[in-house]
């Protein structure tokens, strides 16, 4: 439906229409809303209604799994002025909100999240930023709440949930290991620049990184001192640790341009030289511990795509099924998708691409086209 229709409205007009009318669904004019804002042992309740008067408070030191009684007691207080429909709100807060859910879940209470963000510009518009309180905030997300300013969690099953959680962990993983790479990128050009140029990618070379770390390990600072072992020894060292790093076997000639720049001091920073080859070993030893994980994680993640019977996904020209995985991690169950831009919309997915309009014919001149029979 474009804006030229008779109804004059958009697609996104409809599609934020049909939203909101399943936020109201679940959030009726006639309901009270129970606005949680949840803390490690300090839990602040209030119950409002849609007029965002508050109807009752109560403040408790309990984990969050133990919120169940405070619940029920808030769920009461709502009903006692006269409101059949209640509805939970907090905010996504860390893990905590899990428990949350599973405590409407058991009761029958539909919950809805409000974004950190969302949060925190309604209280710097409320002018809440100076003298932010639990009691404060559990209100604001209330409010937040009955202005529909919030979403519908999903619900997990426990494959799903597991997915999620190990594409999280791969993220986190792969955040780790660049981190790492980007500070020997940083670290030995200022204490060993001639190794860097014994191969076109080092960083991707299992034998480089094999040999670097194990003399950054040994050399107390002195590359140098290693020398003495000769290239044989050297290599030999090199094969053993290659398979740490996740290779099969040491490509000989890289090994033997490390070993080469052993003794070279060209462009060295001598006063900090022992310092950072101290920092490029700790680094190494973190790059190659986050990748290990990270194959760990994505065969973890593969096992689950195979139990969800999502296989075949990898078979994609030009989609692995660790991309898959990675893909059904960020963005859920795709059967929850409510419209298909959504779906096309997540990272790493295809996006539909229209073909382009044929070109229009050339017009040629009665003259040109006899110049060109001619």
């Amino acid at each position: 439906m474009g804006k030229g229709s008779g109804s004059g409205m958009t697609r996104g007009d409809v599609r934020r229409n049909a939203r909101r009318e399943r936020l109201r669904a679940v959030l009726p004019r006639g309901g009270a809303v129970v606005g949680i804002d949840l803390a490690d042992e300090k839990q602040a309740i209030a119950v409002i209604d849609h007029d965002v008067r508050v109807l009752a408070r109560k403040t408790v030191r309990v984990k969050a799994f133990r919120l169940g009684e405070a619940l029920d007691l808030a769920v009461a207080r709502a009903a006692a002025k006269g409101f059949a429909a209640v509805t939970v709100a907090c905010e996504p807060t860390g893990p905590r909100w899990l428990q949350v859910q599973r405590l409407c879940a058991e009761r029958g209470l539909p919950l809805v999240c409000i974004q950190p963000l969302v949060s925190h510009i309604a209280r710097e518009q409320q002018d809440y930023t100076t003298h932010k309180t639990d009691e404060a905030d559990c209100v604001m997300i209330a409010r937040l709440a009955v202005e529909l300013h919030c979403y519908i969690p999903e619900e997990l099953d426990e494959t799903w949930a597991h997915l999620r959680h190990l594409g999280r962990r791969r993220a986190q993983l792969i955040t780790a290991a660049t981190a790492s790479a980007q500070r020997i990128q940083d670290f030995l050009p200022v204490a060993w620049p001639t190794v860097t140029e014994a191969c076109a990618q080092p960083l991707l070379s299992k034998t480089w990184l094999a040999a670097v770390q194990l003399v950054t390990g040994r050399c107390g600072g002195q590359p140098g001192t290693l020398a003495a072992m000769g290239e044989q020894e050297f290599t030999a060292l090199v094969r053993a640790a290659v398979p740490g790093w996740g290779g099969q076997r040491a490509f000989g000639p890289v090994a033997g341009r490390v070993f080469a720049a052993l003794t070279s001091t060209e462009g060295v920073v001598v006063s900090c030289r022992r310092g950072l080859l101290r920092r490029c070993a700790d680094e190494l030893g973190d790059l190659r511990r986050a990748r290990a994980q990270l194959r760990a994680v994505e065969a973890d993640m593969v096992a689950v795509l195979a139990e969800l019977g999502l296989s075949r996904l990898g078979d994609i020209p030009g989609l692995t099924a660790t991309g898959a995985a990675a893909i059904l991690a960020e963005a859920g169950i795709p059967a929850g998708m409510t419209a298909h831009h959504r779906w096309s919309s997540t990272p790493g997915c295809p996006r539909p691409r229209t073909p382009p309009a044929p070109l229009p014919a050339r017009r040629t001149s009665p003259a040109a086209a006899g110049r060109a029979c001619g």
